[in-house]
């Protein structure tokens, strides 16, 4: 896979900081329509101690920070915890640290949900490509990809995979892949992949 450079950054950076400034934008708009704050009602309501005000925080923050923005959703939040912490007649500490831990606790169950987790797929993405170059050059040679121990493949992976075949092709080789296993084999049918390449199970 060629490594495509733009103003000193690879094409991966490139994609990472465009998915960034993405949830940012919609982390806007849904600030500026009100969803949030309608969520913010409905989903945690008024809670009359602490105990309860740190449960009805927690899985709903985690939850958002998932789907968003970690550093989004406690930006959002905090106004909202003081205003509990001054009705329970508590320091605030005492709801924004939950409220920390529970963004980050979601935000690191995502890719959107934690810049540094779109960063690090992308050099994992990269690292990936270097150590599968081989197989690009794969003239007068077929290709036995054996996944026995693979448990998950990203997308990243599918796209390594098509490569493969890709140039394989170019040069009359075929590719087979070994061993996947249920979860890989249901991605496979739903992305096609299955029509594509040799997929043989030992």
């Amino acid at each position: 896979m060629e490594h495509i450079a733009i103003f000193g950054l690879s094409l991966q950076a490139w994609i990472t900081i465009i998915t960034v400034i993405g949830i940012f934008v919609v982390m806007a708009g849904l600030m500026q329509t009100g969803v949030l704050y309608w969520l913010t009602k409905h989903l945690l309501g008024n809670p009359s101690n602490l105990k309860q005000a740190i449960i009805k925080l927690t899985i709903p923050i985690a939850s958002l920070a998932a789907l968003l923005n970690s550093v989004n959703v406690v930006a959002l939040f905090i106004d909202v915890v003081k205003i509990w912490a001054k009705k329970l007649g508590t320091e605030p500490s005492r709801l924004l640290v939950p409220l920390s831990y529970a963004a980050t606790l979601g935000g690191t169950c995502t890719l959107i949900g934690n810049s540094s987790n779109l960063v690090i797929s992308g050099l994992y993405a990269d690292q990936t490509t270097k150590d599968l170059a081989p197989l690009n050059d794969c003239t007068g040679h077929d290709i036995i990809i054996d996944c026995t121990n693979l448990e998950y493949i990203s997308s990243s992976g599918l796209r390594i995979l098509l490569n493969i075949r890709k140039n394989a092709a170019a040069v009359g080789s075929k590719v087979t892949i070994l061993n996947i296993n249920d979860e890989i084999q249901k991605v496979f049918m739903m992305t096609g992949f299955s029509s594509l390449f040799d997929v043989q199970n030992q």
